[in-house]
């Protein structure tokens, strides 16, 4: 069986009615909400017991809102054009609100044998206290920290279990923007090397990377306050080991 040009609109409600179990555990973890307008075509083979199903739709959005990933992250003005087929799938645009600023990106993940994946992200203006308020855990001694977040990222890696730490690479340049320095992890460090105090640290800080074999390497980073300015280059592990040298 062929559909050809088929062309629609789904309208997903905060309350939506449940989907076949397929279909219903990508949408719970993507919570979709709002419209999303599709075309493309679909194809039926139904020469064996199950039958087998080929597809290519474009996706767009423009006012829709999602909350993925497995803490679901609130995203808002949901712009996006995506390409999907049983292969591959294309981000050709995706912006929307979330965390106070904006969240831009573009990429392409490959779904045939072990899952891989490249693109690019930019961050502008994240509040640091609603990022660290999701990315905590509920058993993590909750904190107040200021900033503002804005980075520009490409990354690329393979597969989706906790090995995929080891393949993850990327490289960029991120940015923050009157932070309270003193509470923000890795920079809490290097203000009390210096003998700092918090009342002190209000200030900014920026840095470029690359990120490989879950070490971050840091380039040019610079952390500037009132008190005092800090320029340096090291490494920090995702293990949270810190190898920094700083003047």
């Amino acid at each position: 069986l062929f559909f050809d040009k088929l062309a629609g609109c789904i309208t997903f409600d905060a309350k939506r009615a449940k989907s076949p179990p397929a279909i219903e555990e990508h949408l719970a973890d993507a919570q979709p909400r709002g419209p999303f307008f599709f075309d493309g075509n679909l194809e039926i083979d139904r020469a064996s017991l199950v039958p087998a199903f080929d597809y290519h739709l474009h996706i767009t959005s423009d006012r829709a809102a999602l909350a993925p990933l497995r803490k679901h992250l609130p995203l808002y003005n949901v712009a996006s054009d995506v390409l999907v087929t049983p292969r591959v799938i294309s981000i050709d645009r995706f912006d929307a609100d979330a965390l106070a600023g904006k969240i831009s990106t573009t990429g392409r993940i490959n779904l045939e044998k072990n899952v891989s994946y490249a693109g690019t992200v930019r961050l502008r203006r994240i509040d640091l206290n609603e990022f660290v308020h999701f990315a905590t855990g509920p058993d993590v001694k909750p904190l107040t920290i200021s900033g503002e977040l804005s980075a520009d990222i490409n990354y690329s890696g393979q597969g989706t279990d906790e090995s995929a730490l080891d393949a993850l690479k990327a490289d960029g340049a991120l940015q923050i923007d009157h932070g309270d320095l003193f509470h923000i992890p890795v920079l809490e460090g290097i203000m009390q090397r210096m003998g700092m105090t918090d009342a002190a640290t209000v200030g900014d800080a920026g840095t470029t990377f690359t990120l490989a074999d879950r070490v971050i390497h840091l380039k040019d980073a610079a952390v500037g306050s009132p008190a005092v300015g800090v320029h340096g280059e090291g490494t920090v592990g995702l293990d949270d080991a810190i190898d920094l040298n700083l003047v």
